[in-house]
Parts: structure tokens; C-alpha cells; sequence
């Protein structure tokens, strides 16, 4: 949504990425860039240098690997570490950054004093959509695992995962906790909103298009979570439906499946008020997240165009999908010519 841009920067320091493409994009913000990957790519690192402010490295090997030409070449760039401060949560384990055996971020034990007289900053992630309260809990393990290197360092981003969308977010044992951080150390102190700035944002349109029965009524959409919003998939979740009106009391109970041939495209069992009949449209909300940016081709399905919705109620498309984007990756790779 680059149309989008723009209006995004005035409340936006920047941006962070995790690749060299959301590198270049993060650059169309015009501020801040931070860029952070489990490892970087040769053949990519001197664009990604070219166009970040913060590099944010996952070890110390990695770290040695670049620093020379990060000196020699591209001071401008500050260089941190990742860090995995082991916190226990209540995500969901896979998605879970401290988990056991996570190859992400370095642990305190593993922490190389001599290596971070060159660190200029730290990079944790362990939260997910989680509020002020378990922000504190990884302030704290902060300061009992890694607190001497937040005498050493210029800076600290916290990550994502903040639940910040949510208007009791700020509580007075937060702010304490950040502005100990502030008094205590010289630090610059970073949050990415990730999420949080497209919550309760983006809807996916869809319509019944069938209703078989196999011991519950199934109502077969012309959408795919699969390859619409495969994060229904993966996490997974149930997303909310705004129309028609659902119930837990509902009286009709509908299980959603996708157009694909896939069994397992499913966007999950919900109580309408009504019935649904064929024709009738679904609305998904909160789908601005991860619902068209990892859209995919299965099945050779098209993907669902693309508009703005305005407060005047006006729509503006964007992007409307054809056989020619479908195609134009095997004519890329020379399969069709």
C-alpha cells in the first residue's frame, strides 16, 4: 500500500525491514530505515547499507562478516545485535522468538563483551499483539540479563508485537519503566508499531457462492484463505466477520470454505443471525495485516482487486488482477514463451 505512504509518514519515524526489497520500500518513507535479518545476503548487503540508517545483525559472526566494510565504507549506518532475552509467553510456540532452540537473536550467555565495544545498539522481539503489562515483563528481563550493555549502547528497539492500537495501552507502570530507561542511559528508545497501524483496518469482500451439508452446511465462498489470507492458515485464527451479523448464539451455524481445491481452506465455523443464501456477500474485517501481502497463485486463482475505502465513503481501485500478472512470472523464467 505504498499509495498510502505518505499519510503513514506524518506519524511514523520510519521504517523497519527484514530484506533488501523492504529496504528499498522503506526508503519512500523518507525517514529512519532499520533493517534486520537472521542472515544477509552478499549480493545484497551493499543496497541494504546503502539505504538503512540502523543494521540490526542476529550474531556476532554476522556482525564480524560486515563490520569492516560497515567502517570503511558506510559509517552512517549504525550498527546493534540482536538479542534473545528468553522470556516466557503465551504466543503461540512456533511464532514464539524466545522459544527453546530459537535461531533468533543471541542469548545472554552467549553475548561477546569485547565484540560490543563496536555495538551501537540492541534488537529484541518478544511480544505478540500483547499489551503495556507484558512490555514491562520484557523491559525487566532486559535489565536482569543484558542490563551492563545498556551503559555501552546508543540505542534500543524493543521490536514489534505492541499492542498499541489499543486506546488502555499506557499505563503508569510503563511509563515509569521507560522513563527509568530514559534517566538511567543515554538511549534512543524504539517500538515498531508493525501491526498495530493497520488494526481494525482492510476488509476482504466475498460471496457465497454454494451451501452443500456434510453433517454441518458448508458455504462455499469465491474467496481462498489459502490464497487470500493464508495467515488464517498458518497461525492460525478465526477472523471476524462485520456482514452478515454473527452470534455465538446464533442460530445458524455455517462452516466458511474457500474456492480452492485444497481440503484444508477453511476460514472457519461461524453462528449468523440469518441464514446465507447464495449471492450473498461476507465481509472479513482486520484483514490489513497479512491478507494480500502474502497473497499466492494456488490453484491459479486470481487475486482480489485492490481499493481504498474514504470516509466519504468513496472507493478509489487501486489494482485490478489479470491473466497477464498470473502468467508474467513463467515468462519471466522463460517456461512459456
Amino acid at each position: 500500500m505504498i499509495s498510502l505512504y505518505e499519510h503513514m509518514s506524518q506519524y511514523l519515524d520510519g521504517g523497519s525491514a527484514s530484506s533488501l526489497f523492504e529496504t528499498n520500500l522503506c526508503t519512500h518513507f523518507k525517514k529512519e530505515t532499520h533493517v534486520y535479518s537472521p542472515v544477509f545476503r552478499d549480493d545484497d548487503i551493499y543496497l541494504i547499507l546503502s539505504n538503512c540508517d540502523h543494521i540490526i545483525f542476529n550474531s556476532f559472526s554476522q556482525f564480524l562478516k560486515y563490520h569492516k566494510l560497515i567502517n570503511n565504507k558506510y559509517r552512517h549506518v549504525s550498527p546493534g545485535i540482536r538479542i534473545n532475552p528468553q522470556l516466557l509467553s503465551e504466543i503461540v510456540e512456533k511464532y514464539n522468538p524466545c522459544k527453546q532452540f530459537s535461531h533468533l537473536g543471541v542469548i545472554a550467555d552467549h553475548m561477546d563483551d569485547n565484540l560490543m565495544t563496536n555495538i551501537e545498539g540492541l534488537h529484541l522481539h518478544a511480544l505478540c499483539d500483547q499489551g503495556a503489562d507484558e512490555f514491562v515483563d520484557l523491559i525487566h528481563a532486559v535489565y536482569y540479563k543484558f542490563e551492563k550493555y545498556l551503559r555501552t549502547v546508543k540505542w534500543i528497539n524493543f521490536g514489534g508485537g505492541h499492542d498499541i492500537a489499543n486506546k488502555d495501552y499506557i499505563n503508569d507502570s510503563l511509563k515509569e519503566s521507560i522513563d527509568r530507561l530514559k534517566k538511567q542511559y543515554t538511549l534512543d528508545i524504539y517500538i515498531e508499531p508493525c501491526e498495530s497501524i493497520v488494526t481494525g483496518c482492510g476488509y476482504l469482500i466475498s460471496s457465497d457462492q454454494d451451501v452443500v451439508t456434510n453433517s454441518e452446511k458448508i458455504a462455499i465462498l469465491d474467496a481462498s484463505a489459502i490464497c487470500h489470507a493464508p495467515d488464517i492458515i498458518e497461525m492460525p485464527y478465526i477472523p471476524d466477520i462485520i456482514y452478515p451479523k454473527t452470534s455465538k448464539t446464533g442460530s445458524n451455524k455455517y462452516i466458511l470454505a474457500g474456492i480452492s481445491c485444497m481440503p484444508g481452506d477453511i476460514f472457519g465455523q461461524y453462528n449468523f443471525i440469518d441464514r446465507i443464501n447464495i449471492g450473498d456477500r461476507i465481509v472479513f474485517s482486520d484483514m490489513g495485516a497479512y491478507t494480500f501481502a502474502k497473497e499466492n497463485y494456488f490453484n491459479g486463482i486470481n487475486h482480489i482487486p485492490i481499493y481504498i475505502y474514504y470516509s466519504d465513503n468513496h472507493y478509489e481501485l487501486l489494482r485490478n488482477y489479470t491473466y497477464v500478472d498470473y502468467i508474467s512470472n513463467f515468462l519471466q523464467n522463460g517456461v512459456i514463451k
